[in-house]
């Protein structure tokens, strides 16, 4: 009896290989409205041809695999000495898995009523997992999905402390180490000097030769959100606003060091 339980339950696996593994962290409403929406946002995939889809096909095979809730950094969090918590919930996140593997990631706002963009990026569970290995995951985890920085991450708390794992290598924090745990306090300090770094670097250029607004280059990949919407659009805050933040921050920190 119990060979014959194991053996439905392999076979299950081997049916269902792409069911979703969301974390509690996504509602189930929230999941059958993206899975609903997925449908219609299929042939933006094959237009594209940024996801490894060529066909209506493959794009038909596409589904669902793993969800969280997504947060980026908050420059006005940033800048308060009295704020611990400098995340900014932005939306959900879930892999697409189809045939031949990860098809990239697609995202919600906040409402969470149906798609809004999507990336190719085809390491996002891997990453995560890789991340999970090395520090856990619960329910308060947070994974830190910001183009604007080029940052993605895994926060856990580990210990009564708050400890951030990067995916990759951040444009804007080159001292930043895939897969190495950083206190969150020592994250949120290179983050500081980076952006006083930045602030000191803009101060000497003439204002006429600075680029105006924009975010750093986005090396995710977007595609429209369906042939019947406008184009997804990032998140419209700047590198700028951070680094204001940081100058802030470390004015306060000094005035009341004195």
């Amino acid at each position: 009896m119990f060979k014959k339980i194991i053996g439905l339950a392999l076979v299950s696996i081997l049916l269902f290989p792409v069911a979703v593994h969301a974390s509690d962290q996504v509602p189930q409403e929230v999941e059958d409205v993206i899975r609903k929406d997925l449908e219609r946002f299929k042939p933006s995939l094959v237009e594209s041809k940024s996801f490894k889809i060529s066909s209506e096909k493959e794009a038909n095979d596409v589904d669902l695999r793993l969800g969280v809730k997504y947060y980026v950094i908050e420059p006005s969090a940033l800048s308060s000495v009295y704020e611990d918590d400098f995340f900014d919930f932005a939306g959900y996140i879930f892999s697409l898995e189809g045939t031949g593997g990860s098809k990239g990631v697609v995202f919600t706002d906040t409402k969470a009523e149906g798609i809004t963009k999507a990336s190719d990026d085809f390491t996002f569970v891997d990453d995560l997992h890789k991340a999970k290995e090395l520090v856990g995951f619960n329910h308060d985890s947070k994974v830190i999905y910001d183009n604007r920085l080029s940052l993605y991450a895994l926060v856990t708390n580990v210990d009564g402390k708050d400890v951030v794992v990067p995916f990759d290598e951040s444009i804007s924090l080159p001292n930043l180490k895939p897969f190495t745990e950083y206190n969150a306090n020592e994250f949120r300090e290179m983050l500081i000097a980076q952006a006083e770094a930045e602030a000191n670097e803009n101060a000497d250029i003439d204002p006429a030769d600075r680029p105006s607004g924009g975010s750093t280059t986005d090396t995710k990949n977007t595609p429209p959100a369906s042939n019947n919407s406008e184009n997804a659009v990032l998140l419209s805050a700047s590198v700028g606003a951070v680094i204001i933040a940081g100058a802030g921050y470390m004015l306060m920190r000094r005035n009341r060091k004195n």
